[in-house]
């Protein structure tokens, strides 16, 4: 599958993670866009169930939370290509979230942060707006960026 080639030979590219952050962020500011024209009540109340369990202390709830969050927000995207490409890559996004959180969330008061960009995501999201949504979106990696900037790991230009 699409997978295979990501996680064998991308992985090794000293690269690879700012590289994958960066091309992550382009698919899931368009999905929450997406999201915003054409989700159902229904989902809506499923992406504010996940974003509670995100609050919860339990890291790998969280976590699982979090992955199910961006995956149930790119379904509402109604593009099945998009929904495709997020699936394909969803193992190392999996690894990419984990590796995150535990390097950069580990303090609770960022945690509270980053609960919080998902609530407001899921309110310009619930709010039928785009525009907001993908600047929600836009904001909350902005946000994951400079914290990995703070550790100095940052993209080789």
């Amino acid at each position: 599958g699409m997978v295979e080639p990501l996680s064998l030979a991308f992985m090794l590219e000293e690269n690879f993670e700012p590289a994958f952050l960066e091309f992550r962020q382009i698919l899931e500011v368009a999905a929450a866009r997406l999201a915003a024209m054409h989700i159902t009540e229904k989902r809506l109340q499923e992406l504010a169930e996940q974003v509670d369990q995100l609050a919860v202390p339990d890291e790998n709830r969280s976590i699982e939370a979090d992955r199910w969050f961006h995956y149930n927000l790119s379904k509402a995207s109604n593009n099945p290509i998009l929904v495709t490409v997020l699936d394909a890559i969803s193992d190392v996004i999996d690894l990419n979230i984990r590796s995150h959180r535990q390097r950069l969330f580990s303090d609770s008061e960022l945690k509270a942060r980053l609960v919080e960009q998902h609530r407001d995501i899921l309110r310009c999201v619930g709010e039928r707006d785009p525009d907001a949504a993908a600047a929600a979106m836009e904001r909350h990696f902005q946000f994951v960026e400079e914290r990995i900037e703070v550790l100095g790991w940052t993209r080789n230009k």
